[in-house]
């Protein structure tokens, strides 16, 4: 103590981990976390004890983090509660080597992996000049063959993207290839929800024979808040109906400004 110095002690120690008890704490803490805390006293009408004991059946057949957030986030979906989630983060799903998708926009047959079923609209397979076709069979990547019994996705996951990439492909039906060059994206979604957007419209606009307007609203951000003054501000003000779809809308603030546009009054007519 007189000199003001450490002496450092080495302990060993052997710790082993066991993701199935850890899962176990984790489940029921959380639980009970809801059930002291949730605002809602009721549960919103569910057996919040009864939901516990049911989806703790599946606790033993979970391998990983993720499986455990989605069964947490179902037993929470099953409050109906706005805005109520779980997550959780663990060095085990750290991964040393990672690698990446290249998306080229085309999406291939289920039994036929190397054919093509269609190309997504506004994807980058869907532009000018690539005349791709359902049906055409892709058999080279880059110049090199392909092995049809080898994984499609293989061909197309990499350590890192590339800007471009060639595709060849057999025309259907013909023995006439083609090369087009396409830069890939990482990422679909984006091209398949509004395909999702445009086959709701459609459908809106058949049943009404144009008589209903049709708006999608993506979140509540400024960004989709200009998309849906652009839409209305079309003719959209001239249709008898609106139907403003908020499905899988992910929050935001601007819930104010598309009510108050909703509301206005025409005050001059000239």
């Amino acid at each position: 103590m007189e000199s003001n110095k450490t002496e450092e002690i080495s302990i060993s120690h052997t710790f082993r981990r066991s993701l199935t008890e850890e899962f176990q704490q984790m489940y029921y803490e959380a639980w009970a976390g809801v059930e002291e805390n949730l605002y809602n006293e009721t549960f919103h009408g569910a057996d919040w004890k009864t939901l516990r004991d049911r989806y703790a059946k599946f606790l033993p057949y979970l391998n990983r983090r993720e499986d455990f957030r989605i069964l947490f986030n179902d037993l929470l979906g099953e409050l109906n509660a706005s805005h109520l989630g779980f997550s959780s983060f663990g060095n085990e799903e750290n991964s040393f080597y990672k690698s990446q998708t290249m998306e080229t926009g085309l999406l291939f047959e289920a039994n036929r992996p190397f054919v093509v079923e269609r190309v997504i609209k506004r994807s980058a397979a869907d532009k000018h000049g690539k005349k791709i076709l359902a049906g055409d069979v892709l058999t080279h990547i880059n110049g090199e063959g392909l092995d049809t019994l080898q994984n499609r996705d293989f061909y197309f996951t990499k350590p890192s993207a590339d800007t471009e990439i060639e595709l060849t492909l057999l025309r259907k039906g013909t023995d006439t290839s083609y090369v087009v060059k396409i830069h890939p994206k990482t990422s679909l979604s984006g091209n398949l929800y509004d395909e999702w957007i445009d086959e709701n419209q459609k459908y809106v606009d058949d049943k009404s024979k144009n008589r209903i307007a049709y708006v999608h609203l993506k979140n509540m951000g400024l960004g989709e808040y200009e998309h849906f003054v652009q839409d209305m501000t079309r003719d959209w003000y001239k249709k008898e109906v609106l139907i403003l779809d908020l499905r899988y809308n992910t929050g935001g603030n601007v819930h104010d400004l598309v009510l108050n546009f909703l509301s206005q009054k025409p005050y001059l007519q000239w």
